[in-house]
C-alpha cells in the first residue's frame, strides 16, 4: 500500500469524474480504515470536479460514522 511507504498520498482527479462506486469503495473505505483524523492528515484530494464534491462529502461522512476496520 502506498500509504505504508509514504507519509501522504494525493488523489488527483484532473480530467476524471469519480463514480459513486469508486468514491465509496476507494475514498470511503480508505477513510473508514484509516480513521478520520489520519485520513485528513495523509490523504489529499485535488482537482475534484465541483459536481463530484457532494458525492465525496456524503461518502466520507457516511463511512466516518462506521467503526474503523483493522488492516491485516
Amino acid at each position: 500500500m502506498v500509504l505504508k511507504a509514504h507519509a501522504a498520498v494525493e488523489l488527483d482527479f484532473q480530467g476524471a469524474t469519480p463514480t459513486p462506486s469508486f468514491a465509496d469503495e476507494c475514498i470511503g473505505v480508505l477513510c473508514r480504515t484509516m480513521g478520520w483524523d489520519e485520513f485528513k492528515k495523509r490523504v489529499r484530494l485535488t482537482n475534484v470536479p465541483d459536481a463530484s464534491r457532494p458525492l465525496i462529502k456524503h461518502v466520507v461522512h457516511r463511512r466516518r460514522a462506521e467503526a474503523p476496520v483493522a488492516v491485516c
